[in-house]
């Protein structure tokens, strides 16, 4: 799929607030969302700046490495599309928590849906629904496909009464797990 058609799909869902778009490369994305109109603010965030780097309209450019410490950088809405396939292990988990936590109100991620193995040398993740629905517990989670390798479209709000319901849901059934195990192999239950 074409670039600009992830952009347009994910500019469509939006509706307003601050934005900040993690992984920025060219800044076409960012420049298409100032044009738009929907922002109060719309700043840009990469490790540095892409050599080819283009700030069309005048978002605000911030540099920021997503697996560090995000200091006091938040935003309404949090956008990072087709980047965290490029994060390695070490710092992997530190870069999606990082996600959540500078996100007020919506986070959108794109990412390549069930890349076929072996994943080209610049992808150090490899995402399928099960991993998804982990790392964002009550996302919505729409997998789409134009041309070649799927992607998907993960729309995650923290505090999100689905989320919470579904994380509730996985709890109760772990805790009706153990139940029958320890009375199928004789062992009183928890009172």
């Amino acid at each position: 799929m074409a670039d600009y058609q992830r952009w347009s799909i994910v500019l469509r869902r939006l509706n307003g607030g601050d934005l900040l778009d993690i992984g920025i490369g060219l800044g076409q994305f960012p420049d298409a969302a100032v044009r738009s109109r929907k922002f109060t603010r719309v700043r840009g965030a990469d490790r540095k700046p892409h050599s080819e780097y283009r700030n069309l309209i005048g978002f605000e450019f911030v540099t920021y490495d997503l697996t560090t410490d995000p200091g006091d950088l938040a935003a309404d809405v949090v956008t990072c599309m087709e980047c965290i396939e490029h994060i390695p292990s070490p710092g992997f988990d530190d870069a999606v928590a990082n996600l959540k936590r500078i996100t007020r109100k919506r986070l959108i991620v794109t990412v390549p849906f069930e890349e076929p193995e072996p994943l080209p040398h610049y992808h150090f993740q490899r995402f399928d629904m099960t991993r998804l629905e982990k790392l964002f517990p009550g996302a919505r989670i729409d997998v789409l496909q134009w041309e070649g390798t799927p992607w998907a479209l993960v729309d995650w709000r923290p505090g999100s009464i689905l989320g919470r319901l579904r994380m509730m849901t996985r709890s109760l059934a772990s805790t009706v797990r153990t139940l029958r195990s320890r009375w199928s192999s004789g062992t009183k239950p928890i009172r």
